[in-house]
């Protein structure tokens, strides 16, 4: 059965056509699209038993134009490159020459046993956990 009111895109996505015109108008006309220079790059944190794992998706940078801090007890990575110079854009949605993302570490995290790597657009940051505040298991005497 078909809902009236909504139609089917090449996509499978369901679309009003209310939505759809708009849609169209946004990829047509460049001056309704905004852009910025900055952006806040997702990230995925994992716990192990014995590390915390950040990892942040920052394509087109390379590792020297990463930095990675830790103040108060805030890890901060921003980024920063240059633009590449062109003759002519024919268009351009997106300028991600800057980027800034902080998290706030807890106490069980050893602030000086942290490392990096940077592999594909992927930067990976393992904060170890301290040793005395790991869970660990008590055998009960007889």
């Amino acid at each position: 059965m078909r809902n009236s009111r909504f139609y089917g895109s090449p996509s499978g996505m369901v679309v009003a056509p209310i939505f759809r015109a708009w849609m169209k108008e946004l990829d047509s006309n460049n001056s309704t699209q905004t852009k910025s220079d900055s952006f806040n790059p997702p990230s995925n944190i994992m716990s192990t038993e014995d590390n915390y794992v950040i990892e942040l998706a920052i394509p087109g940078f390379e590792k020297d134009q990463i930095n990675i801090k830790i103040e108060n007890n805030v890890l901060n990575v921003t980024g920063n490159r240059t633009q590449k110079e062109y003759k002519k854009i024919v268009r351009n949605e997106y300028d991600f020459l800057t980027f800034s993302r902080s998290f706030n570490l807890g106490k069980d995290v050893d602030q000086d046993s942290v490392s990096a790597e940077f592999v594909n657009g992927i930067l990976t940051i393992s904060l170890k956990k301290k040793e005395e505040l790991k869970p660990r298991t008590i055998e009960i005497n007889q």
